[in-house]
């Protein structure tokens, strides 16, 4: 870990440890004497509140009680859940797998079915302990390169960094792009051409009233043929009413229209944004976007909101979202003026980001089994954080709709030796591969399963 300042999660786990201090087998405890925190995991009122208690003994014990015992059960105990603390990493599938250190620091990537190449927005790791809106980091001058879009053969490992062209660089920027979620999509013109959607969250302007002001973030829009090496740019789209933390896009075949993700309600509100995780406050929501007519709000009251897929095939109306503290994919069904009806939720219990969905049209979503130990990571690349991938096995949404459990199925988990804080899986059924990429790795991993 860091030597530097406790981190929350160090301060969590210290928290715990205590916490085990007074645990009881769950056969043992008793309704009013003990709150639990897991089945497993159980401690006993009287030794949390004796050191609360007033010598004078005036506070009502049932009230305190009652306010304590609702305040872990609402509040603590799912955070503890979905956080993973008190979650064993139990690896699985990172056996039969190879690593492709020419792609680094990729934070989302997507696979062009047809052609089976893979797509991918990448940085220089280090980049993350200066720059990362999602942890407030916004020492921009640190960075002193852009991101970029690679391509990806599978069949001859061979990697393609993508030129971008006709992009209006201003030079008051310190850099242009900070890629995060994007999106590939073939035309609907012309299945020659591929659209590339790519949330930017670019630096303010230098001489700018940038103090506070977080990123400048935005949605690019690129043009390419396929199988050709460079990035024709089409539009910038800007909003800071809608486009306001965004995480991940989801592209429209005509390239002039997208769905994006924001993570938070506020780029820069440092203590609205802790009361949205530790109050699961549903504030993120989707936005919509077009070009040439404007933006509106396309879904809102997700929690936590992290990436956006859309299905395929006669599920292309239905879109998924991964929630990342409420640890579950909701659906969503796309309506004639293009915002999103929520019609159900699969839960899968801890901390997600990313959700792609294969030519099967199951749900994958990269997981993070050991969610507090990014905020390590974000800090020192030398931390370890553990990865997981899960596979829904239907995202159909009628299913969905009418409350048809879905199939949940871990598919991968590491330690962080292999995948460190896996921020996106995509699967290949072709090919039987699953790719595992993060903001934080230093490599592609390419696992057979």
């Amino acid at each position: 870990m860091s030597s530097r300042t406790p981190s929350l999660y160090s301060q969590v786990l210290a928290f715990s440890a205590s916490l085990g201090t007074f645990s009881q087998v769950p056969g043992h405890a008793q309704p009013g004497r003990h709150i639990c925190l897991t089945p497993s995991t159980c401690f006993p009122i009287d030794k949390i509140l004796l050191p609360l208690m007033p010598s004078t003994r005036t506070v009502s014990i049932a009230l305190v009680v009652g306010v304590l015992a609702a305040f872990v059960q609402l509040l603590v105990r799912p955070l503890v859940i979905v956080l993973g603390v008190l979650r064993p990493v139990s690896p699985l599938n990172n056996h039969n797998c190879t690593t492709d250190a020419q792609l680094q620091g990729c934070e989302d990537m997507v696979l062009d079915e047809r052609s089976g190449l893979l797509y991918l927005s990448c940085s220089d790791p280090s980049h993350t302990t200066h720059w990362l809106p999602y942890w407030q980091l916004f020492n921009a001058d640190a960075v002193h390169s852009d991101s970029y879009i690679a391509r990806y053969d599978p069949a001859t490992a061979r990697v393609t960094r993508l030129e971008i062209a006709g992009y209006p660089r201003d030079p008051a920027r310190p850099f242009a792009f900070a890629f995060h979620g994007i999106d590939v999509v073939r035309s609907a013109a012309d299945p020659a051409e591929l659209f590339v959607y790519a949330v930017n969250h670019r630096a303010p302007p230098r001489g700018a009233a940038r103090a506070g002001a977080g990123a400048d973030s935005c949605v690019e829009i690129f043009r390419m043929r396929a199988g050709a090496d460079v990035l024709t740019h089409v539009a910038t789209v800007a909003d800071a009413a809608v486009v306001v933390t965004p995480n991940d896009v989801v592209g429209a075949p005509d390239g002039r229209a997208f769905w994006v993700m924001n993570d938070h309600a506020t780029r820069t509100n440092t203590l609205y944004r802790a009361l949205e995780l530790y109050l699961r406050l549903p504030v993120t929501f989707v936005g919509y976007c077009e070009v040439g007519v404007g933006c509106k709000v396309a879904a809102g009251g997700v929690l936590s909101g992290n990436g956006i897929a859309r299905g395929v095939g006669g599920d292309a109306d239905t879109f998924l979202v991964s929630s990342s503290v409420g640890g579950k994919v909701l659906s969503f069904e796309r309506q004639a003026d293009n915002t999103l009806n929520a019609t159900g939720e699969t839960v899968i219990g801890i901390a997600l980001d990313n959700v792609s969905v294969d030519s099967e049209g199951a749900a994958w979503v990269a997981a993070f089994p050991k969610a507090l130990a990014l905020q390590d990571r974000a800090k020192d690349v030398s931390v370890l954080a553990p990865s997981a991938a899960f596979r829904v096995s239907s995202v159909h949404g009628a299913g969905a709709a009418s409350g048809r459990t879905l199939q949940v199925e871990k598919m991968f988990e590491d330690d962080g030796a292999l995948v460190t804080a896996s921020t996106v899986s995509v699967h290949d059924v072709r090919r039987g591969l699953l790719y595992l990429h993060s903001a934080y790795s230093t490599h592609l991993t390419i696992c057979r399963i």
